[in-house]
């Protein structure tokens, strides 16, 4: 992978020159953990699913790249959530297992899936 870049649009790109499907997965994995902080928002996105104010502090950590077909790849990555309620010592924590799916396209730029959570109503409290 001789190149990275990341725009407004979370493209990052990559060159294949030729390597075989299990290099290139390797080496995106590798790319991607490097790059997480760049990958983040795009994979992990709003936890207002989870909790108003959940958060999470250390990002994603790729545990595999697999290559479906063609140019299209499965991302399958974790990161840990945090809330912290104050004073109540009830704050919540947890670990999601996850994965994304992606395209690399023609001018080898990484394209990541849209992800869309619904947002939690007061009914899912019940």
């Amino acid at each position: 992978i001789s190149s990275f870049t990341c725009a407004k649009d979370y493209r990052m790109h990559i060159e294949a020159n030729g390597k075989s499907a299990k290099e290139l997965c390797k080496e995106l994995e590798k790319l991607i953990q490097d790059e997480h902080h760049e990958v983040d928002s795009i994979v992990i996105g709003d936890l207002s699913h989870i909790n108003h104010r959940a958060e999470c502090y250390n990002g994603i950590v790729v545990e595999s790249v697999e290559h479906n077909h063609g140019s299209t790849f499965t991302l399958s990555y974790s990161y840990e959530w945090n809330v912290y309620n104050g004073c109540s010592d009830m704050d919540e924590h947890d670990e999601v297992h996850d994965c994304i799916g992606f395209e690399i396209d023609d001018d080898g730029k990484i394209i990541f899936e849209q992800i869309v959570l619904e947002q939690r109503s007061t009914l899912d409290e019940f």
